[in-house]
């Protein structure tokens, strides 16, 4: 996987007032799947409603970039985030008379070669995906970063550091294959274009995994200072200076405005 780092926002217990999570430094990961579960309720119409903020320095800057479904019974519920910023801290509101909740926060949190604004810019007609929820569509990034190490760790020594944007391509076009195929598409026509930018993109990693072609703007982990590897994943953490409030060549990362 995306160099995944296990987070906890609260560990599973009680809270009878509002309160805020301390700031997380996630590195350089830029995707989170978020799971809330409330098993205890007590005291008249007791309900929780978690946000999840991201900031680039952790200090100031904060944005909601995702709010939980309001619980108000024993039950879950789960949420994956894009435009996560390197530092992240989750707040909750207690609501009712007298109430109490018992609850967690945890979470996962992924590198993604790509952003959901890449998907409907590079990848299809944003019309096209207007039914699909952008938490669908970061699942499916993460998924083609992890399809894309498969490939690059024969080569390179994960986790990237930085790369460029041939690699965002090949990731858009396989995260919108997936997509497609969850949600339905022609293999003949004009939809045959996403069957042949999948295929592409598989064989481009092959070729790098196998030596047989070069993604000259990759930087890896090797502690040798190369940006080829010998094919070992380092799962070790990212450097904390390491992050992508911006890509290494140049784009935000923000898909507020999809």
């Amino acid at each position: 996987m995306s160099n995944p780092l296990a987070v906890i926002g609260h560990a599973s217990g009680a809270e009878t007032v509002s309160g805020v999570s301390s700031v997380i430094d996630l590195g350089a990961r830029n995707a989170l799947r978020v799971t809330l579960e409330a098993s205890v309720f007590t005291g008249t119409n007791p309900k929780i409603t978690v946000k999840v903020e991201s900031s680039p320095s952790g200090t100031a800057g904060w944005k909601t970039i995702g709010t939980m479904p309001a619980l108000s019974v024993e039950t879950f519920c789960e949420e994956t985030l894009g435009s996560v910023l390197r530092f992240v801290r989750f707040s909750w509101t207690v609501e009712g008379t007298t109430p109490s909740v018992m609850f967690s926060l945890t979470a996962e949190a992924h590198v993604t070669y790509a952003s959901v604004r890449d998907i409907e810019r590079i990848g299809i007609v944003k019309a096209t995906l207007a039914t699909v929820k952008t938490g669908d569509k970061v699942e499916a990034l993460i998924g083609a970063t992890d399809t894309a190490d498969r490939y690059l760790c024969r080569e390179f020594t994960l986790p990237l550091t930085a790369w460029g944007n041939d690699l965002r391509r090949l990731v858009t076009h396989i995260a919108v294959y997936d997509i497609m195929c969850v949600r339905g598409f022609q293999l003949e026509g004009a939809d045959a274009i996403i069957v042949k930018r999948y295929d592409d993109a598989i064989a481009a990693l092959r070729e790098v995994g196998d030596g047989d072609a070069c993604m000259p703007d990759i930087v890896d982990t090797d502690p040798g200072g190369s940006s080829s590897g010998d094919g070992d994943y380092d799962v070790a953490e990212l450097e904390p200076g390491i992050y992508f409030e911006a890509y290494p060549f140049g784009e935000s990362l923000d898909d507020s405005a999809f």
